[in-house]
């Protein structure tokens, strides 16, 4: 790694055989070509400057673009490959502090069906669709009263529809992995 504070996570090798990467403490995505070691990054701008930095959920679209979750920063990241550049979509559910702030973790992207993306949003506990063309986040699946159970990960299939895994808590409220079931929306 070009520096020490990197953590990556969710590295994939696209079609052309670099590897790519997201750093869990940074706003950053950086390729790495395997055959020479070379590395170059590639800063995501901030969209809450005073939040925790870090990204999560490194995933490609269909054209080879590159899509990242930006955590506390409250948003998500479309790294298009061509040009270098990020537009980022920023979501706001005015929840900016402590456990329930805005934490977006997972993306899938599928949006060839119907120009959506499916957002997680761990602080909410909520799913999101972001809207491509418009750049607006406009739907939001609450699927849990609160407290809801941790909903974890969002995958879409082939007409667009969401599957998520929700780890529940015990009664005594310890935060223990059990039930691990599947929902589909």
């Amino acid at each position: 790694m070009p520096k020490p504070t990197r953590q990556p996570h969710d590295v994939i090798v696209d079609s052309d055989g670099m590897a790519w990467y997201i750093s869990f403490g940074e706003q950053i995505i950086g390729k790495l070509d395997p055959k020479t070691g070379k590395t170059i990054e590639f800063p995501c701008r901030y969209l809450k400057p005073d939040s925790p930095k870090g990204e999560l959920s490194l995933r490609p679209d269909p054209d080879g673009n590159l899509w990242v979750g930006m955590m506390y920063q409250g948003g998500a990241a479309k790294f298009d490959k061509k040009t270098e550049q990020f537009p980022n979509f920023k979501f706001s559910s005015g929840r900016q502090q402590g456990l329930h702030a805005d934490q977006i973790r997972q993306i899938r992207y599928n949006s060839k069906v119907d120009g959506k993306v499916w957002i997680q949003d761990a602080g909410t506990y909520s799913l999101r669709r972001l809207d491509v063309a418009t750049g607006k986040f406009g739907e939001v699946f609450q699927p849990f009263p609160e407290p809801s159970p941790n909903i974890y990960d969002v995958i879409s299939d082939s007409q667009n529809n969401a599957y998520f895994t929700v780890f529940r808590r015990r009664s005594n409220r310890q935060n223990r992995c059990e039930d691990r079931k599947d929902h589909a929306l």
